[in-house]
């Protein structure tokens, strides 16, 4: 391929890239906006996924990042999720989440662990196959 051909893609991504940032204005907020500015995030409805770190008489704790935050969910039977992580749907309130929806992703570090092996034997095949020299690859 000719090298205006790269550099019409690298372009088309950039603009891309330009285009998500500066007018898309739909995304959840993070704990981390809600902290900083939780006057302007009160109320908000926003998705948030992280670990499940202790329970409490009328919710639990998420962690997300660096940050905690008191998530208020009125269902009994809330486990805690096995080898995964916990994704909360709700409102921002003064210090607190309350909850809409909330939904248990199991396994999901399992999930990673497996793709992870597969992405290693693809790679494996790939360069059993190809070598790499200085101008570009060529087969074994």
């Amino acid at each position: 391929m000719k090298w205006h051909v790269y550099l019409a893609v690298i372009a088309a991504l950039l603009f891309l890239m330009l285009y998500s940032v500066t007018n898309y204005h739909g995304h959840y907020p993070s704990l981390d906006t809600f902290y900083n500015e939780p006057e302007k995030y009160a109320g908000a409805i926003a998705e948030n996924c992280g670990m499940m770190v202790d329970e409490t008489s009328d919710g639990f704790i998420l962690r997300a990042g660096v940050n905690k935050i008191l998530v208020k969910y009125n269902q009994t039977s809330l486990r805690y999720p096995v080898l995964g992580t916990v994704c909360v749907l709700g409102a921002y309130n003064d210090g607190f989440i309350d909850a809409e929806a909330v939904r248990l992703n199991d396994f999901i570090f399992v999930k990673y662990f497996i793709s992870f092996l597969a992405f290693l034997y693809v790679v494996f095949v790939f360069f059993r196959e190809w070598k790499i020299t200085k101008k570009g690859f060529r087969l074994r």
